[in-house]
């Protein structure tokens, strides 16, 4: 309970904001989830609308994430063929990237050194881009031999290390093997599986969405603070001693975190974030 004090002013940060005005402009803003991946992606064998990309949107958007996805998925790729796609893939200008690559590998036995060169391409390409990565693993099939499979395995969280990116250990948990949870050629989701997936991942996307969110404010911060300190100023508002007192011993960073506590508990748009530019 040391660092309760700590966490007090961020939160009534977070409550003062819920109150600011939004403009209409900047309302519209939302940021671009690109998902890149196979057929897991691109809904092989389901409905229209039921893709993982679908389901995983309508889950963001019933928990107040406004978020436009793009559906980067295309049947029967490998890490090499995603990687070399790349390039017309980020045409949609993406903020953040969820990667699900590898499966098709596995079914070919390709050397796991080379899936892994590929994705860390692809994993170079999007940081170039400042774009945040969430990487989602797959699992080998121990029918490929147990030294294949698990210097497959490793690849993932070896990338995830290395540069620092979110992971998720496997796409496939709790579905893989799960008759109840696939279609009838036993390799990919049905609609069932498919919520299952979306369902587990959500909290991930959620994080890499706020840490998206705080890279593109993190520049932004002093400016903020400073506008509202110079308001604090003005003798005809309420409010702005309170911000002033506020923002008196608090760090960018502080000021950071404060955006994003405010972010996950009031669901509130980043408009409103930025709206405090124009104070």
């Amino acid at each position: 309970f040391g660092g309760c004090c700590h966490f007090v002013k961020p939160m009534a940060l977070a409550s003062m904001m819920a109150l600011m005005p939004v403009s209409s402009a900047m309302a519209s803003d939302q940021p671009v989830l690109m998902v890149l991946g196979d057929s897991l992606v691109a809904g092989h064998g389901l409905p229209q609308g039921e893709a993982f990309p679908d389901v995983l949107g309508r889950l963001l958007k019933k928990d107040g994430v406004d978020v436009e996805i793009v559906n980067a998925g295309v049947s029967g790729d490998t890490t090499a063929g995603g990687l070399a796609r790349l390039d017309w893939s980020l045409a949609a200008k993406p903020d953040a990237a969820i990667i699900v690559l590898g499966g098709n590998d596995l079914l070919r036995g390709l050397e796991p050194a080379a899936s892994y060169r590929n994705l860390e391409g692809i994993i170079d390409q999007l940081a170039a881009k400042q774009v945040e990565v969430l990487l989602a693993g797959m699992q080998a099939p121990r029918n490929l031999g147990a030294d294949y499979a698990n210097e497959f395995d490793a690849i993932y969280d070896r990338l995830a290390r290395r540069h620092k990116i979110l992971f998720y250990p496997f796409f496939l948990d709790g579905v893989a093997l799960q008759p109840a949870m696939n279609q009838p050629d036993g390799m990919h989701p049905n609609e069932q599986g498919v919520a299952h997936i979306a369902t587990k991942i959500l909290p991930l996307v959620k994080t890499l969405l706020y840490h998206q969110e705080a890279i593109l404010l993190l520049p932004n911060m002093k400016k903020i603070g400073a506008n509202l300190k110079y308001e604090s100023t003005k003798p005809d508002s309420k409010r702005n001693g309170f911000f002033a007192h506020l923002y008196s011993d608090l760090s960018t960073e502080d000021i950071a975190k404060s955006w994003l506590i405010k972010r996950e508990a009031f669901k509130l748009p980043i408009s409103i974030l930025l709206e405090a530019e124009s104070v």
